[in-house]
């Protein structure tokens, strides 16, 4: 009887023991989700519903960017993947959202939109922007570069055709550091973007 006990002790222990190996707690795998941030301050008051209505086209990106990873430049013709960031939403969305968020705040203008189903809205101008590069070198500084256009919003009748690019410093260490740095380049670039719509606007509103 006690031979037989231990027997079915020594099988029940090992079911456990090989349970546990199965069972146990799943491994804790540190992954960060990543988003970039509009730099220009909200203005003092509301912004105008009077102000320029601007449709801010989706901004396009290459295709090694249009993954969910961060991408780093590795040499001159090389490039490697953040494997543990991600993008917690596509990064075209993510771009022309921010660039749309300073834009409306440089202009203080609430009428500066992406395009939507449905919408009837006749915005004054478009926005139309292909980005090049935006990226970090690794151990050095973000770079974007942008192709864009400024077209009339009746007629898209191309007013400005430009080739920009922006190299921002990252301070200091870690992911944030480098998603400040991008969010710096969004903002210079939607500074100059804002400049060129202000030089239009005495010349429309003198007619």
């Amino acid at each position: 009887m006690g031979a037989l006990w231990r027997m079915r002790m020594g099988v029940v222990m090992a079911g456990l023991l090989l349970g546990g190996c199965t069972v146990g707690p799943e491994p804790v795998v540190e992954e960060r989700f990543a988003t970039l941030r509009a730099v220009e301050p909200w203005p003092q008051r509301e912004l105008s519903q009077e102000g320029v209505a601007l449709l801010v086209m989706p901004l396009q990106l290459p295709p090694y960017l249009n993954r969910p990873e961060r991408v780093v430049e590795v040499g001159e013709y090389g490039h490697r993947l953040v494997t543990r960031t991600r993008w917690s939403e596509p990064l075209e969305s993510l771009t022309t959202r921010v660039l749309e968020t300073n834009l409306s705040r440089l202009l203080d203008s609430a009428r500066v939109m992406r395009p939507t189903p449905g919408s009837r809205s006749k915005p004054q101008w478009v926005l139309d922007a292909r980005v090049l590069r935006f990226d970090r070198a690794e151990a050095g500084d973000v770079v974007l570069e942008a192709r864009w256009r400024l077209l009339t919003g009746a007629q898209r009748k191309e007013l400005v055709t430009r080739w920009t690019r922006y190299e921002e410093p990252v301070e200091g260490w870690g992911g944030q550091a480098t998603e400040a740095a991008m969010s710096q380049a969004l903002g210079a670039f939607a500074r100059d973007i804002a400049e060129v719509i202000k030089g239009f606007e005495p010349a429309r509103s003198s007619r």
